[in-house]
């Protein structure tokens, strides 16, 4: 009972406070605009002379900043192994780690020239904020509309980790073209031409499809080259839209841009470029055991006339022939010129079979070039070399004409086993 009265009480009391607060709310309302401003400026008086209250203001909120990737330290084990792939000589096709375009250079390039003919840039072609590393040839030749600086490989970070986008090599080859994009060029035989348009996706780990040619037979009589289009890049007729080759040509003018050169660092740089980063230095030395770079190209007049400074032999007899130089850097053994036969090509490795030994000598100096008279026919190379290295083993390079230029070059192979 008294437990009850208590709340009874207590729950008056708060009624009568509230009431009393809501009846003074509503005089204050009814009061007349005279006493409103006499209390008004009451009040007035009374906050002037009373000092104000300054709040301190609050500091700033510091947003933590994600610390800046050093680019330069994540790509530098890739740059490390590109360098002393070049310094070694290596002509090793490794597709995994991009190194196909510069291993095809070794083939016909001194030490010196490759490490001065191929360079690295660190920069942002796919426009995240994460630079890429750009390996490819530097360029010699700034006249416009010129495939002049293939692309080698292109490598982008995942997770702070170097991860290879994309490598080119002469059959795949790359090309710069500006605002992430790259034109592509291969050929795999003088019927099978590919070229597409790519443009780097933005976290720069793919090259999205824009634009895919092709030529192919038309037919299994082999008898009639058909060209196709699609935007999927592949080589796919079922899926291509069949135009002619005058079509081709004036889609390619339509979609035609300049190649944009990329300032590369020369890998003869690179030691440099290690000291002012405050890498260390690497543990290679330069100077490598294996020199011995057999070159080719086409006899100049200048050489032919002067017929004491070189060895000759014509073993091809058609009017169709044509003489190309070999030279060497250091002497080589057991020099031959070879008959081959394609019998295979895996990604870029292929392999032949040799036919024939044509002709042979006991060494190549390089005071001495050697002169051929030989025919090419078709884009399949059908001629070869082989000779033993300084170190003693034998290698084995086919004799190719680029279908671009007309240049001639060297491509190192596997000779298949009997």
């Amino acid at each position: 009972m008294r437990k009850g009265f208590s709340i009874l009480l207590s729950g008056l009391l708060l009624f009568s406070f509230t009431a009393c607060n809501l009846i003074k709310d509503s005089l204050n309302r009814l009061k007349s605009p005279d006493q409103q401003a006499k209390e008004s400026s009451a009040l007035e008086t009374e906050s002037a002379t009373q000092t104000p209250t300054v709040l301190p203001e609050p500091e700033p909120t510091a947003t933590p900043e994600e610390p800046a990737i050093d680019a330069a330290r994540a790509y530098l084990d890739t740059l490390e192994y590109f360098y002393q792939f070049i310094v070694t000589g290596n002509t090793d096709i490794d597709h995994k780690y991009g190194t196909v375009g510069i291993a095809e250079q070794a083939s016909f390039r001194s030490t010196d020239e490759a490490l001065e003919s191929t360079g690295f840039a660190i920069i942002d072609l796919s426009g995240d904020g994460l630079p890429e590393l750009i390996i490819g040839e530097i360029v010699v030749d700034t006249e416009p509309n010129k495939l002049i600086a293939p692309i080698y490989a292109v490598f982008t970070l995942q997770d702070n980790e170097p991860v290879l986008t994309f490598s080119g090599w002469y059959r795949n080859a790359h090309f710069y073209h500006g605002d992430g994009r790259f034109y592509q060029y291969g050929s795999n035989g003088a019927i099978y031409q590919v070229s597409g348009i790519y443009k780097l996706s933005s976290d720069g780990l793919k090259l999205n499809c824009e634009h895919f040619f092709f030529s192919y037979e038309k037919d299994e009589s082999l008898t009639e080259i058909g060209y196709y289009y699609n935007t999927i890049c592949k080589d796919d007729k079922s899926i291509s839209v069949e135009i002619s080759e005058e079509e081709i040509v004036e889609k390619k003018k339509e979609l035609a841009s300049e190649p944009v050169p990329i300032e590369l660092i020369p890998f003869a740089e690179y030691p440099q470029w290690k000291e002012e980063h405050g890498f260390p230095k690497s543990s290679i030395d330069i100077t490598h055991p294996v020199d011995a770079i057999v070159t080719v190209d086409y006899a100049s007049d200048d050489l032919l006339a002067n017929t004491n400074s070189y060895d000759e032999v014509i073993i091809d007899l058609s009017e169709a022939q044509t003489r190309i130089v070999f030279t060497v850097s250091n002497t080589v053994k057991d020099f031959k010129y070879l008959e081959v036969l394609l019998t295979d090509c895996v990604d870029d490795t292929c392999y032949f079979d040799i036919v024939e030994e044509l002709y042979s000598m006991s060494e190549l100096r390089p005071e001495r070039p050697l002169v051929i008279g030989m025919e090419f026919i078709g884009s399949i190379p059908n001629r070869g070399i082989s000779f033993i290295d300084e170190t003693g083993i034998r290698r084995y390079f086919s004799i190719n004409q680029s279908g671009k230029d007309g240049s001639v070059f060297l491509l190192e192979f596997e000779p298949t086993l009997p």
